[in-house]
């Protein structure tokens, strides 16, 4: 039977995109097993049903690529988000297709959604973030469970369920038990659709704050395609500028 975190998905071979998957069992990264892109120099590492255990890998002048892939006791680390000499950065997905990340160490991960690396539809299970990089961070379909996370986090947007337009729009992600008592939290992060507040751990007096239903507008656009949308679905913590930096609207509603 499927694992649940396949997300009623059945694997096939995707695009490369000038990489060779690499499946089966891992129990030692090679990092010459894999090619690096003529176009971008950046070394494509792709995983496609791969099982890996107590493997670290370095995500400096990488292009990843994971599907419906577990990985176990595993660190991933970044040490430079640098361009290289072609003009990329290190980038890629956790989550091309539903993945899954057990008791693993992301270290100083650059997280954004252009350029840099994203989630994807990844599962995170007691994982720790430890100094990782969020501005820029749209996590819309991924789940955590029981992760902490230390650093300063801002500028990113943790999305309860996916949202329109999205291929798993409706889904409901599964965020609980984690951990931000060690995190330094921004005043612009976005908490929305349905993100269970109430789940998590907070440092002493954080608290999530409610812009007032006449402070922000929901653009007809987005409203046609969801047309239950209320302002008060987008949960912010607010702070100096959090309302100019507001990623759905920034102008006040109409009198």
């Amino acid at each position: 039977m499927p694992p649940d975190w396949w997300r009623g998905t059945t694997p096939q071979r995707l695009p490369s995109y000038g990489g060779t998957p690499v499946g089966g069992e891992i129990r030692e990264f090679d990092a010459a097993r894999f090619p690096v892109n003529n176009t971008s120099l950046l070394r494509s590492l792709y995983f496609q049903e791969a099982r890996a255990s107590g493997i670290e890998i370095e995500l400096d002048e990488v292009s990843l690529t994971v599907c419906w892939s577990k990985f176990e006791r595993c660190t991933f680390r970044q040490r430079s988000g640098r361009l290289n000499a072609y003009g990329f950065a290190p980038q890629g997905s956790f989550g091309n297709r539903p993945s899954i990340y057990l008791d693993c160490i992301f270290a100083g991960v650059r997280f954004k959604t252009l350029g840099r690396f994203v989630t994807g539809a990844a599962r995170f299970v007691r994982c720790r973030f430890e100094r990782c990089h969020f501005h820029g961070h749209f996590s819309r379909g991924a789940d955590y469970i029981e992760c902490t996370f230390t650093g300063r986090i801002d500028g990113c947007v943790w999305f309860g369920t996916v949202p329109p337009g999205d291929t798993e729009a409706g889904r409901r992600n599964v965020i609980t038990g984690n951990d931000f008592t060690g995190a330094v939290l921004g005043p612009n992060i976005g908490w929305r659709d349905g993100f269970d507040f109430s789940a998590q751990r907070w440092p002493v007096g954080y608290q999530r704050v409610y812009p007032p239903r006449c402070a922000y507008r929901i653009p007809r656009s987005y409203a046609r395609k969801q047309p239950t949308s209320r302002p008060d679905l987008y949960e912010f913590t607010l702070g100096s500028g959090a309302a100019r930096n507001d990623l759905l609207s920034s102008r006040s509603p109409r009198r």
